[in-house]
């Protein structure tokens, strides 16, 4: 469970309601130069700059339409969680057609603000640290513009259920031990006779 600040706890305890807005940070990469970049959607009304750990961040908003219920579990289970994103805003189309963010980190933090002010009460706090596994669209019906996005993200946990690439050839096993002669003979080995049970 996250720490909450004792300024959001305080306003918790008055028992008033919180204004809570949802941030998605997305750290994908540029099609074109294949350098990382990285944007940032929320759910508020305007675009707003943040402070998340130690750096200023800048989401564009209002991107984000609804999430599913975030999940914490213990062990080596993967959690995945759904964010829903307007399928025809500028920052979709950067993020999917511009970006290649398959597999990309993301990031989601949730920011309280003051129910009177509105005022930003404490530093936003992360609920959600993964990959990103899917973006399938809903476009609608021809025409409308009702359309969304959800984006599919994994726990850090799947990266423990990925395996090792490696490719079984000689060369590449002699790469890691030159001693390694393991595969030498893995392209004849099917043309050998062996006779079982024979003196």
């Amino acid at each position: 469970m996250p720490d909450i600040d004792p300024i959001i706890q305080a306003q918790f305890a008055q028992r008033r309601g919180v204004i809570g807005e949802v941030l998605v940070w997305v750290q994908a990469r540029n099609r074109q130069s294949g350098q990382p970049e990285s944007i940032g959607i929320w759910s508020g009304d305007d675009d707003q700059d943040f402070v998340i750990g130690g750096s200023s961040r800048t989401y564009f908003g209002p991107a984000v339409t609804k999430i599913s219920l975030v999940r914490s579990v213990v062990g080596l289970n993967v959690v995945y969680h759904t964010v829903e994103i307007p399928a025809f805003t500028q920052e979709a189309r950067q993020l999917l057609i511009q970006y290649d963010a398959h597999q990309a980190g993301v990031e989601v933090h949730v920011a309280a603000f003051d129910i009177d002010s509105g005022a930003l009460l404490a530093a936003p706090i992360r609920m959600i640290k993964g990959t990103l596994q899917e973006a399938p669209q809903n476009i609608g019906e021809r025409g409308s513009r009702d359309g969304d996005i959800k984006l599919k993200i994994a726990s850090n946990a799947r990266k423990l259920h990925l395996g090792v690439p490696l490719y079984k050839s000689l060369e590449a096993l002699a790469q890691v031990d030159p001693n390694d002669r393991g595969r030498e003979y893995v392209e004849v080995v099917e043309d050998w006779v062996v006779p079982w049970g024979e003196s």
